[in-house]
């Protein structure tokens, strides 16, 4: 008898299971006329450009400042310094410091070129006047920082011809005491690439003797950059704020059908941190809180929404 109450109690358990898989949002045909015209909206496509240049800006920023730790670290280490200036005999230690500077600067210029590819992409199509205010600040922050051309096209050699000229030379003051170590790029070797510098880059190069010396380079124009690229994205945004304040209303509307009514999504990272706490609260055996009132749940009080949100 208790299995024939045991089989009623899984099949009902299997039915609502199968309710819950097959249940559709009444508004799903609203819901989809919304997200299309999401989709469709120009400025939505203008957020996304946004979001995809700060993302590589991010991660350019990163290698740069990765890259200048590395130089510098390098360049300060007595003991690297040894095995740089070795060129007889074993070099496979040197070999594996210019393979860690061969990755370092790879994903530099790469990464350089994404934000400066990005960048141009997202200024095409705005006003005139935006267009002109971005090219202006391009050029003056090309004639403020003489190695920025060369920065800017770095990566058409490392990337498109041949693997980075690394040079290494040591400084010693008076006694033969260690003063650092000068990681470089030599100078000819980068002058044979002939098609693939600008002609500010190629004066620049000529302008620098034998070698460039990347460490004291990369933290000015870093920071030069970051700036300029901020203001880009800061005016696209400004000049697309009515049309995007558009788009939010349309994802507000989207959102409360999706919920049932529940929220528009303005207060989700809310919810998300009251849901997190309720977690909390039940390990610690302490009673879960309703987000509208912030009181306990009152018996018989529905509390699924929490559990639901976790699975």
């Amino acid at each position: 008898m208790q299995e024939d109450k045991d089989a009623v109690v899984r099949d009902d358990e299997a039915d609502d299971d199968n309710d819950s898989l097959s249940w559709m949002n009444p508004d799903s045909d609203e819901i989809d006329a919304l997200d299309a015209e999401i989709d469709r909206h120009p400025a939505h496509k203008t957020y996304r450009r946004l979001a995809d240049l700060q993302r590589v800006l991010k991660a350019w920023n990163a290698y740069s400042l990765r890259l200048s730790q590395l130089l510098t670290e390098l360049e300060e280490s007595e003991e690297v310094a040894a095995v740089l200036m070795r060129n007889f005999g074993d070099t496979s230690a040197q070999d594996e410091i210019v393979l860690v500077l061969d990755q370092g600067l790879i994903a530099y210029v790469a990464g350089l070129g994404a934000v400066v590819d990005h960048a141009r992409i997202l200024s095409e199509g705005r006003s005139k006047a935006l267009r002109e205010r971005y090219e202006g600040r391009t050029k003056q922050l090309l004639s403020d920082i003489p190695s920025a051309p060369f920065l800017a096209k770095l990566r058409n050699y490392v990337l498109h011809n041949v693997a980075a000229p690394w040079e290494f030379g040591g400084t010693f003051g008076e006694g033969g005491v260690f003063e650092g170590t000068q990681i470089s790029l030599s100078v000819e070797a980068l002058l044979e690439n002939k098609s693939g510098w600008s002609a500010d880059a190629k004066a620049y190069l000529r302008a620098s003797g034998t070698k460039i010396q990347l460490s004291p380079l990369l933290e000015v124009y870093r920071k030069v950059m970051v700036e300029h690229i901020d203001t880009l994205m800061r005016e696209v945004y400004e000049e697309n704020e009515p049309s995007m304040e558009t788009v939010r209303e349309l994802a507000r509307k989207r959102n409360l059908l999706l919920t049932g009514g529940i929220t528009d999504g303005d207060d989700w990272e809310d919810r998300m941190a009251h849901i997190q706490e309720n977690i909390h609260r039940k390990n610690r055996g302490e009673p879960e809180l309703n987000y509208e009132t912030g009181l306990p749940f009152e018996r018989g009080e529905g509390t699924r929404s929490t559990s639901d949100a976790t699975e």
